[in-house]
């Protein structure tokens, strides 16, 4: 029952997302994956191109915007090459767990062109561009291809500040952008 319970909350919060920013995607082909298929908790279509999109989605917490700004200051600088991840006993922030879990094989049920993560916050007492800020360096030293093609910082509507500034999008070749 919990199970069913999460699913219709990440396929609610997802909608909630791609109506805002993602006009890309096609909300009817919103599905819920099967992790016993290795796949993210989202599977959709985009609406411009029918290709499939494959979408983990992971809530920004308080104490992962913690982790994340006191992780920063410890890495290395911008120029430097990428870090490997932590292991995962020690993978205690929401970016690391998923990242892990992606460089363990447990999105391989859909091909890594199309997975994206959606890490989302409807409330932190860290301001936002604090969070982004560490969010960057983190996925700087971090991310690679093989884990997510674009990883997408979400503050939720009901969020205090500026709602031109709540959706961010990361990826390889651009860094961290704003959405929109």
């Amino acid at each position: 029952m919990r199970d069913l319970h999460k699913a219709a909350l990440e396929r609610a919060i997802f909608v909630e997302f791609a109506q805002r920013w993602r006009a890309d995607i096609d909300l009817a082909s919103v599905a819920s994956g099967n992790p016993n298929a290795r796949e993210p908790d989202i599977l959709a279509k985009s609406s411009e191109s029918d290709q499939p999109l494959a979408i983990e989605l992971v809530r920004l917490t308080e104490q992962d915007s913690q982790m994340l700004a006191r992780q920063a200051p410890r890495l290395p600088p911008l120029g430097a090459p990428p870090a490997r991840l932590p292991p995962m006993a020690s993978a205690v922030d929401a970016f690391s767990r998923k990242f892990k879990k992606a460089e363990a094989g447990l999105y391989d049920g859909v091909a890594s062109a199309n997975l994206e993560l959606l890490a989302w916050s409807d409330h932190l007492a860290t301001p936002w561009q604090e969070v982004l800020a560490s969010a960057e360096v983190w996925l700087t030293h971090y991310a690679s291809a093989e884990h997510f093609t674009a990883v997408w910082l979400w503050r939720r509507p009901d969020f205090p500040g500026d709602a031109a500034q709540s959706a961010w999008v990361w990826s390889h070749a651009k860094g961290l952008q704003r959405f929109g």
